[in-house]
C-alpha cells in the first residue's frame, strides 16, 4: 500500500515547495500596481524564479505523462486566476479605446485619445491610457479586430483578460503535445506554465503578445507534425498577430512544402476590412526603430558607434545572425528560437512582456542565460516606481547592467562549453573505442595514422574500411594486424560499413591522413562520462605545417566545430553508440557525412568539442592550392546546408564527391 501511494502521488517535499510557490504567487498578485510596492514585489518576483527552478527539479516525474500534465495545467490555471484582478496595463486600456472606437465607425489612428468627436465614445478608460493626446497607435490587424469584437460583446477589462489567458492555456496544450512527443521531461513545461514573467503580463497586464505566442505555437505543431498547410496558415495568422513572426518565413519554407505557402495569404485577405490607406502595418514598427528605445543592450552599443544610423546597423547585424542561423541551426525548434531572441537583442525596446515571445522555447531548450534574463527584467520595475511616485517615466540606466553582463555572460559560457540546466535524456557510461578509418589509396599515410592509436589504452578495435585502393593500402594495414572490409566507394558509405560492423561503446572516425595525439582519446572518454547528456563531439584538430596560413586555417576550423557544432572529418568525430539509433544512424552518402553527422548530433543534443587532440597533414592544401581549396570547401560546405535546409538535392551526394575530388 506504501508503494502504491508513493507511485501514484507526489512526494511531501514536491507539495511543500508548490505551497510555497503558490504563496509568493498570491502575495505578487495583491500588490498593485506593480510600481507602488517595487521593492516587495520585485523581492517576490526573484523569490517566485527560485522556487519554479526548484519545482522543475522536484516534480514527481515518475507518474503517467497525462497525470503530470494535469498537475502542472490546474496549477497553471490557479495562478493566472489569482492575477485577473491586477489592474490592466495601459496598453490593453488602449486596445479597447481603439476596439470601441472601430466599432462605431471611427479611425482610432486619425484621432487623438482626447479628440472631442470621440468624447462620447470609451470615456472611462480614455482616462486610463497615457498619451492621450496621440492617436491610438496601430497595432497588428488580428489584434484590431480581436478587441472591435471583444469590446462588442463586453467593454470590461478582466473579460479582455480572461481571453487572453484562454489563448495562454491554449498555448500550453499545444506545447504540452510537442514535449511528450520530443521525450522531454513534461515538468519542463512548468518553465512557461508557471513563468512569473508569463502569468504577471499575460494573466495581471493582459498583454496581446499572447494572441502571437498563440499562434507562433501552432505554426511549429504544424511543421512539427508535418501538415505544412496548417503550419503555413498558423504562420499566416501570428504575420497578422504581430511583426516577428515574419522572421521564421525562411525557416519554414522547404522544397516539399512551398507550394502550399499561399495559405499564408488568406490571414491577410481576411484582415482587408481593417485595411485602408490611412492604415499601414509597419507604422508602429518603424517609429518605434527611428525614434524610440526602452531597456536595449545591443543597439545601444551600436547607437554609441553608428549614431543616427544605428537603426540600419542593427538590421544589417540581424540579418547576418538570421544566415548565419539558416545555415548552421536546422532544427525548426532550436533555430526559431534563435531567430526571435536574435530580433529581441536587436530591437531598440525590449520591454520584460516582449520575452513572452521567447518564453514557450524554453520548454524544449531550457537555457539558463534565457531564464536568468526572464528573472533580471525584475530590476525594470523600479523604473515603473519612479513613474507611480509620482514622476515622469525615464530610463534608469544603470539597472541595464544587472539584466545584460550576467545575460551575455552566460550566452557566451554556454556557447563555448554546452551544458543543460535540468538533465533529460542521459547515456550510460562509456568505456571502449572502435576506430574506423577509411581508406582509397592512402599506402603513404596509413601506418602514421593505425600507429597513433597504438599507446592509446580504450581502443578496442581499428577498422579500415577501403573503398577499392589500386596501391598496397590494405596490405600495409593488414600487417599491422587491423582488421580490414572492403566497401563500394564514396567515403560515408565506407564509414558506415564499418561503424555497423563496429562493437565499442565509442566510435571515433579517422581519417587516413591524421595522427591522434596521446591521451586523447582518454580525454574524450573521460568528458563523456562527465557529461551524460552528449552525444559525442570532434577534437581539435592542428597541421603538420606550422606556416601562418596552416595555423590560421585550424584556428578557424576549431573555431567554427567550438561555436556551431558542424565539424568536418579531420577533425576526429565521436558518438556513443547507444546515441547511434536515435540519431538515425550514420549517414549513407558519399561525401559531406562529417557535416550530416554533426547536424544529427546537434539535434539529438549536447556535442562536446576536446581541445588539442589531432595532427592533420596539409598534403590537400599543397596539391589543390590554398586560397582555391578553401574556396572550394566553403562553397560545397555552404551550397550543402542551404540544400539540405531546404530538402533538395541528391541523397547519396554523389555531385558533391565529384566536384571535390575532380574525379
Amino acid at each position: 500500500m506504501k508503494s502504491r501511494f508513493t507511485q501514484n502521488y507526489p512526494p511531501p517535499t514536491f507539495y511543500a515547495w508548490l505551497g510555497a510557490f503558490f504563496f509568493v504567487i498570491f502575495c505578487l498578485s495583491r500588490i498593485e500596481p506593480i510600481g507602488k510596492g517595487s521593492f516587495v514585489f520585485g523581492i517576490l518576483y526573484t523569490l517566485s524564479f527560485l522556487i519554479l527552478i526548484k519545482l522543475v527539479k522536484v516534480f514527481p516525474d515518475k507518474q503517467s505523462v497525462k497525470r503530470q500534465f494535469l498537475i502542472i495545467f490546474f496549477m497553471a490555471i490557479g495562478c493566472r486566476l489569482l492575477f485577473l484582478g491586477l489592474p490592466v496595463s495601459h496598453d490593453l486600456n488602449r486596445h479597447m479605446v481603439e476596439g470601441t472606437i472601430l466599432g462605431n465607425g471611427f479611425k482610432p489612428y486619425l484621432h487623438a485619445s482626447n479628440d472631442p468627436v470621440l468624447k462620447p465614445l470609451a470615456n472611462d478608460l480614455r482616462l486610463k491610457i497615457n498619451h492621450k493626446e496621440a492617436s491610438v497607435r496601430n497595432p497588428p490587424p488580428f489584434v484590431r479586430i480581436l478587441f472591435t469584437l471583444a469590446t462588442w460583446i463586453s467593454a470590461n477589462p478582466v473579460f479582455i483578460k480572461i481571453l487572453c489567458v484562454l489563448f495562454d492555456l491554449a498555448s500550453i496544450l499545444i506545447l504540452s503535445k510537442m514535449l511528450e512527443s520530443r521525450a522531454h521531461p513534461i515538468s519542463w513545461l512548468m518553465l512557461y506554465a508557471l513563468n512569473p514573467l508569463v502569468i504577471l503580463f499575460v494573466a495581471g497586464g493582459g498583454y496581446m503578445e499572447m494572441l502571437q505566442v498563440f499562434f507562433i505555437c501552432l505554426t511549429l505543431y504544424g511543421f512539427y507534425r508535418k501538415k505544412a498547410a496548417w503550419g503555413f496558415l498558423a504562420l499566416g495568422c501570428a504575420m497578422m498577430s504581430g511583426y516577428v513572426a515574419f522572421a521564421l518565413l525562411p525557416f519554414v519554407v522547404t522544397s516539399k512544402n512551398w507550394k502550399t505557402s499561399y495559405l499564408l495569404t488568406i490571414p491577410a485577405i481576411a484582415c482587408l476590412p481593417v485595411w485602408d490607406s490611412e492604415c499601414h502595418f509597419f507604422t508602429s514598427l518603424a517609429h518605434h526603430a527611428t525614434h524610440m528605445h526602452y531597456n536595449d543592450s545591443l543597439t545601444w552599443i551600436l547607437r554609441a558607434v553608428f549614431g543616427a544610423n544605428a537603426g540600419w546597423a542593427a538590421l544589417v547585424c540581424f540579418l547576418l545572425c538570421l544566415g548565419i542561423i539558416f545555415v548552421t541551426t536546422h532544427d525548426l525548434l532550436r533555430s526559431s528560437f534563435l531567430v526571435l531572441g536574435a530580433l529581441l537583442l536587436f530591437m531598440p525596446i525590449l520591454h520584460p512582456r516582449h520575452l513572452i515571445l521567447v518564453t514557450p522555447f524554453l520548454v524544449f531548450s531550457p537555457s539558463s542565460a534565457w531564464l536568468y534574463l526572464h528573472f533580471a527584467m525584475g530590476v525594470t520595475f523600479l523604473v515603473l516606481c519612479v513613474q507611480f511616485q509620482p514622476g515622469a517615466f525615464s530610463e534608469i540606466h544603470w539597472l541595464s547592467a544587472f539584466e545584460y553582463i550576467p545575460f551575455y555572460t552566460l550566452l557566451i559560457w554556454n556557447l563555448i562549453r554546452p551544458k543543460r540546466l535540468f538533465a533529460s535524456t542521459t547515456f550510460p557510461t562509456v568505456h571502449t573505442f572502435s576506430v574506423v578509418i577509411p581508406t582509397l589509396n592512402e599506402s603513404r599515410h596509413i601506418a602514421v595514422a593505425v600507429e597513433s592509436l597504438r599507446n592509446q589504452p580504450p581502443v578496442s578495435e581499428i577498422i579500415v574500411v577501403d573503398g577499392g585502393s589500386s596501391d598496397d593500402t590494405r596490405d600495409i594495414a593488414g600487417r599491422l594486424g587491423v582488421n580490414v572490409i572492403d566497401a563500394r566507394r564514396g567515403r560515408g558509405h565506407q564509414i558506415k560499413v564499418g561503424v555497423d560492423r563496429s562493437q565499442g561503446d565509442i566510435i571515433l572516425i579517422l581519417h587516413a591522413d591524421c595522427g591522434i595525439r596521446d591521451g586523447t582519446l582518454s580525454r574524450i572518454r573521460e568528458t563523456l562520462n562527465g557529461n551524460l547528456e552528449s552525444v559525442g563531439g570532434s577534437v581539435g584538430m592542428n597541421y603538420h605545417s606550422e606556416t601562418w596560413k596552416h595555423r590560421i586555417l585550424a584556428l578557424l576550423n576549431n573555431g567554427r566545430a567550438r561555436l556551431t557544432g558542424i565539424s568536418f572529418g579531420d577533425q576526429a568525430q565521436f558518438f556513443r553508440r547507444s546515441a547511434l539509433e536515435s540519431m538515425g544512424g550514420y549517414p549513407d552518402q558519399m561525401i559531406m557525412e562529417d557535416v550530416e553527422l554533426s547536424m544529427r548530433m546537434k539535434k539529438k543534443g549536447i556535442t562536446l568539442f576536446i581541445p588539442d587532440g589531432v595532427v592533420v597533414s596539409e598534403r590537400r592544401w599543397a596539391k589543390k592550392g590554398f586560397y582555391s581549396n578553401i574556396t572550394r570547401v566553403v562553397t560545397l560546405c555552404l551550397n550543402y546546408l542551404v540544400q539540405r535546409r531546404l530538402e533538395i538535392g541528391d541523397a547519396s551526394r554523389s555531385d558533391f564527391y565529384t566536384r571535390y575530388y575532380n574525379d
